[in-house]
């Protein structure tokens, strides 16, 4: 049930944040653009289609799992199911622009103090986040020698 919260949680914020997208602003040769048409064709040219893909994946894994949900007893379709969850790893490259936002937020800060704790701050939760996906990997290797 926790995981089916989760899931969904994540699934309308990332097809929402492909809404708002359109509309953040940019900037080009350091003068923020706020203009709409820019702003869209901006969003267009670049993380557009790697967004589209992603979040079209996620909801067509979804529609896909509840249309089989009733024939579970399949082994073949088991083996299916746990291939595609696979697809879903694809999602973390939207990873990629976290990055690129908390470059930004580094280049803001002026004070020399507020930039080390920020750095420290982002080294622990990288880590944080490095823990987390090992624990899942080992987590999924637990599961499927369990199913064997």
């Amino acid at each position: 049930l926790t995981m089916t919260v989760i899931s969904w949680i994540a699934r309308l914020y990332w097809s929402l944040d492909m809404m708002f997208s359109f509309t953040t602003g940019f900037y080009d040769a350091g003068v923020l653009v706020l203009d709409l048409r820019r702003t869209t064709m901006n969003y267009l040219k670049g993380w557009f289609v790697f967004d589209l893909l992603v979040v079209c994946l996620d909801w067509v894994l979804l529609i896909w799992e509840d249309f089989n949900s009733d024939t579970e007893g399949l082994p073949r379709l088991s083996k299916t199911m746990r291939i595609t969850r696979l697809f879903r790893l694809v999602r973390l490259g939207r990873l990629l622009k976290v990055g690129a936002i908390t470059e930004t937020l580094q280049e803001q800060i002026s004070s020399e103090s507020a930039s080390i704790h920020y750095s420290i701050v982002r080294i622990i939760l990288w880590l944080m986040v490095m823990n987390h996906v090992l624990a899942c990997f080992w987590f999924g290797v637990a599961s499927m020698s369990e199913d064997r």
